[in-house]
């Protein structure tokens, strides 16, 4: 991987240097007395450079792509592969997604639980009281739980409350001021 950076970091370079020399110098030349018919050849070196820095600029775009293409499908193999049930939420308490070890856990399927609440996944009186929680964060930024594990009880789809270890996180989507950003909660969970 270091490798392909540097050479990345090389392609950078030599663009940078071809269109400095060759464009730079082809407009000093074009605006000097010693312009005439015989630079025609300047133009073609011109044509050359630019070009190739064209080209180097798309396949810099395309190894990026590719590399970021990677990332993902490695990213998701993590997630799905993970021994412990990781969990994403929206904001507003809806399930974002969920990898195979937690729908092992709870006994959904991802498809099952997408858009649903949170709270489908808690006893009384959690279930009721959680959206409450929710609503309180983002009003007042503090939390209990935020970076803490901790065992809370959590129900499956058929019906059985079991003790879960909870480990919740926050990520902030987006480039607006922290206060406007859509939020995104991670939970690892374990039975």
């Amino acid at each position: 991987f270091e490798h392909r950076l540097f050479v990345a970091a090389g392609y950078d370079y030599l663009f940078a240097i071809l269109t400095t020399l060759f464009g730079s110098a082809g407009v000093l030349f074009e605006t000097s007395v010693l312009w005439d018919a015989s630079w025609w050849w300047w133009h073609y070196l011109r044509l050359m450079a630019y070009g190739t820095s064209f080209l180097l600029v798309v396949f810099s775009y395309l190894k990026t792509e590719q590399e970021l293409k990677h990332a993902y499908v490695k990213i998701n193999s993590l997630i799905a592969n993970a021994m412990d049930g990781i969990i994403t939420i929206h904001d507003d308490g809806r399930i974002e997604s969920i990898n195979p070890a937690g729908e092992r856990i709870f006994g959904y399927t991802a498809d099952e639980l997408a858009d649903k609440n949170i709270n489908l996944l808690m006893p009384e009186p959690y279930r009721t009281e959680h959206d409450g929680y929710i609503k309180k964060y983002l009003r007042t930024g503090q939390s209990k739980v935020l970076g803490v594990a901790r065992e809370v009880p959590a129900l499956r789809k058929n019906g059985e409350v079991f003790p879960l270890e909870l480990s919740l996180s926050e990520m902030l989507m987006g480039d607006q001021p922290a206060t406007d950003r859509p939020r995104i909660f991670t939970g690892i969970v374990r039975d």
